[in-house]
């Protein structure tokens, strides 16, 4: 195979990774704005300190989703360098990408675990508030009845 072969084959490649990517990268937007939405709702449901807690959640989501980006583009140029006749470094670099989105895959899904636990406690403890706001309009009420009788 010619050197100008290789160089329209990675130039094929290149333009099929790109779109792709476009592809990704306009689902990402809208599954963005989806986010943004349901943020705005739960700005009317919950409260200041739950917001802080879902902003963070946001941004770790993203960052998580930029890194897979970045992997992405990385696989590109690795599949690249392969087409030049370096496979053996390609391969290497394939490798330790794959191990590397195993670990990400594994920090997600530990992540995820994690944030239905807080929201499971962040609603637990919801519950327990308003449970005590019963009792006390309960016993206020009682109270109100008494001086009434007396």
């Amino acid at each position: 195979m010619t050197e100008n072969a290789i160089n329209a084959d990675s130039q094929v490649a290149l333009a099929n990774t790109l779109d792709k990517l476009n592809h990704t990268l306009s689902d990402l937007n809208t599954t963005m704005e989806k986010i943004q939405q349901g943020h705005e709702a739960q700005k009317r449901i919950l409260g200041p300190k739950t917001r802080i807690f879902f902003k963070f959640t946001a941004a770790t989501f993203t960052g998580f989703v930029v890194l897979y980006l970045f992997f992405l583009v990385y696989a590109m140029v690795g599949t690249m360098e392969s087409m030049r006749g370096e496979m053996g470094e390609t391969q290497r670099y394939m490798e330790q990408m794959a191990h590397s989105m195993v670990t990400m895959s594994e920090q997600m899904q530990i992540m995820t675990g994690q944030i239905i636990v807080i929201g499971r406690t962040l609603q637990d403890i919801r519950q327990m508030q308003e449970q005590r706001l019963q009792e006390q309009r309960h016993k206020s009420g009682d109270l109100s009845e008494k001086a009434k009788k007396e």
